[in-house]
């Protein structure tokens, strides 16, 4: 789980919670709101176990306060789901499960969509994140192709 951040026109964060599964890169979720806390993670999380069926037997994020908070380590344990906290990357380096050379789903993302799109409204975020671009759920690979989205 992380968060990606980016605005709207008028200076207005948007913030973005993606969920992926490391061992398929598959992106679970994506929830997009001005503010994300941690009730807003357990219920991402909840959401998933009840589309999935099941929880996830570990879940990584770094130790930021959304997800080091006691409700989702309570949400965590009640789930019987294991926590691993992600350690900084230095620049150069990657994270032990990243392949070198394979672009990061939020990489990706970042650079096809964020970065090419400014939002009017948190709105207009949310129904191009999570509406528009229902392929970012469910994908397989995080490589993405937003050629067909016009502004």
């Amino acid at each position: 789980m992380d968060f990606q951040f980016d605005h709207t026109i008028d200076g207005h964060q948007v913030k973005i919670l993606n969920i992926i599964d490391e061992f398929t890169s598959e992106n679970l979720a994506i929830d997009v709101e001005h503010s994300i806390g941690a009730d807003n993670v357990v219920a991402a999380l909840e959401q998933l176990v009840i589309e999935r069926g099941c929880a996830p037997a570990f879940v990584r994020f770094d130790n930021g306060p959304e997800f080091v908070a006691i409700v989702v380590g309570q949400w965590c344990a009640s789930h019987g789901v294991g926590q691993c906290s992600s350690i900084p990357v230095r620049p150069g380096r990657t994270h032990w499960h990243l392949k070198p050379g394979r672009p990061t789903f939020n990489s990706r993302f970042r650079d096809e969509l964020l970065n090419l799109w400014i939002f009017d409204s948190l709105l207009e975020a949310k129904v191009i994140i999570e509406g528009v671009c229902p392929v970012l759920v469910g994908l397989s690979d995080p490589r993405c192709n937003w050629s067909g989205l016009k502004r």
